[in-house]
């Protein structure tokens, strides 16, 4: 939205589908569509929250909490996502996760 390219890119680990609009053509069709720029309205706060709650967990919680509360929210993530992914997910190393892991029993 800024024109600017990104600091982060995201890379998907399973079959994706996705639309990819330029910022002209995407303003373009909420011109057209008030219910399209409304649902992106509601996805950017979903965003928004979910960005704010990733910072709160990554600032207030330790590996350990994050850990759980990660089982907790997605347990299928475990059984399905690579060690590697979910230890740059939560910000540590693969041998971090690997300690913290053996704490925990599924």
């Amino acid at each position: 939205m800024t024109e600017e390219p990104s600091q982060i890119y995201i890379e998907t680990i399973e079959g994706t589908t996705y639309l990819e609009f330029h910022k002209t053509e995407l303003l373009r069709l909420y011109r057209k569509s008030h219910q399209l720029e409304a649902l992106d309205r509601i996805i950017a706060e979903n965003a928004y929250l979910a960005t704010v709650e990733k910072l709160a967990r990554i600032q207030l919680h330790s590996l350990s909490e994050k850990y759980r509360l990660l089982i907790k929210t997605s347990p299928n993530l475990i059984q399905r996502v690579p060690q590697k992914h979910i230890a740059s997910y939560l910000g540590v190393s693969e041998q971090s996760l690997s300690r913290i892991k053996r704490q925990f029993i599924y």
